[in-house]
């Protein structure tokens, strides 16, 4: 038994966590299908792009809750096959843009009513329109002064894609296609026109300035040639020009 009172109060603690959990069962049984690879493989060699698929698989059932949230967030219900579409255009190329949507998508945003529940000395209201409450959906879609933002950022999207749609949060927050169709290059392109866009908007988190067209604009050219040199390694040019 350990002599030091500090220590042995230390084990007494996580002695009475493990009890908890094991009397109310809350440890699992049985290993997963990854726990077991890597409780019986004598080498992880080959293995990761199992262990990637299998996670991918199962991957999806994480964003459940999320469906939910936005449903009431956008008023609307999103069928399944949508809302799996929305979870697998979270993946893309660019590690840097992937873990912006997946910030995105979870909420990990501080908006101005969060902060508030926060720290209740600050202000709840949008730091922009500052009358109106600064929820989520507000700061990035609904703001009068963020609406203008995205009407000419849609205006210059249906121009560049040759389509014409509304102007949905549906489909410039979460990249969802509900009531037209994109070819696969047509569509990887909405989904950075709507990366840089809400990219603007983060940019000027804290500001009570919306941003604007050119700063769209200066966003999307500085990132051009960055794709290019991706196209060039996976010797995809003609699809870039």
């Amino acid at each position: 038994m350990c002599q030091d009172p500090i220590f042995f109060f230390k084990y007494l603690q996580i002695r009475h966590v493990i009890s908890s959990f094991t009397s109310k069962r809350r440890f699992r049984t049985q290993l997963n299908e990854v726990e077991t690879l890597l409780a019986t493989a004598q080498s992880i060699k080959g293995k990761i792009s199992y262990i990637y698929r299998l996670l991918s698989e199962k991957g999806s059932s994480s964003f459940t809750p999320l469906k939910i949230i936005w449903e009431k967030d956008l008023g609307l219900t999103i069928s399944d096959e949508l809302w799996a579409e929305v979870c697998d255009r979270v993946y893309c190329s660019s590690v840097k843009m992937k873990e912006s949507n997946y910030k995105f998508l979870y909420k990990l945003y501080y908006t101005p009513l969060r902060l508030h529940r926060m720290k209740t000395d600050m202000s709840p209201n949008c730091k922009r329109c500052t009358s109106e409450s600064g929820t989520y959906m507000h700061v990035f879609w609904s703001c009068r002064e963020i609406a203008r933002f995205w009407q000419s950022v849609h205006t210059a999207a249906q121009k560049i894609l040759d389509v014409q749609f509304d102007m949905t949060p549906c489909i410039y927050l979460l990249n969802a296609q509900q009531d037209f169709v994109l070819d696969p290059d047509r569509e990887n392109l909405l989904m950075t026109i709507t990366y840089f866009a809400k990219k603007c908007i983060l940019l000027l988190w804290t500001s009570n300035t919306p941003p604007t067209f050119k700063m769209w604009i200066d966003q999307i050219v500085d990132f051009l040639p960055l794709e290019k040199l991706t196209y060039d390694l996976h010797k995809r040019q003609p699809k870039f020009d």
